[in-house]
């Protein structure tokens, strides 16, 4: 079992992201994380494809074509860690306020509390949230088999 201060090194890190996904893991966050993260940017690519095909907003009715296929995407993946790496090409293509960030960041601190371990990180469920959206974002980030 990790200890408070080996889980504040943990969420405070930016180069040990190994670490940061062990910790997920055990605690059983990840798959959790990633259901949410999942479901809430197929919510938000159905939102902006349907603002698109409105033809309202310019700059999201040009992206139609992409939008169509990064959800195709992202509903035709059985395997969760293939539908992870869909998911990072499409955070690697869009910014946060068009992924609404916020409400997923609102998303996961609520899921953390249903957690069984929850006692052992509530004081850090905001860094924990806030490191996995931060991976997320990065470009080029892939979804290590551990």
């Amino acid at each position: 079992m990790m200890q408070l201060i080996e889980i504040e090194k943990i969420i405070s890190g930016e180069d040990n992201m190994k670490d940061f996904q062990r910790f997920l893991k055990e605690f059983g966050i990840e798959d959790v994380f990633e259901d949410i993260t999942l479901n809430h940017i197929k919510d938000r690519l159905e939102a902006l494809l349907a603002i698109a095909e409105e033809g309202n907003d310019p700059k999201i009715s040009s992206k139609k074509k992409e939008l169509k296929r990064l959800l195709e995407n992202l509903k035709g993946e059985k395997d969760k860690r293939a539908a992870m790496r869909a998911l990072r090409e499409i955070y690697s293509a869009y910014n946060s306020s068009d992924l609404d960030e916020k409400e997923l960041d609102r998303k996961l601190k609520h899921s953390l509390k249903e957690v069984k371990k929850y006692e052992h990180f509530k004081k850090h469920e905001e860094e924990i949230a806030r490191k996995w959206i931060r991976n997320l974002n990065k470009k080029g980030n892939k979804i290590e088999e551990v």
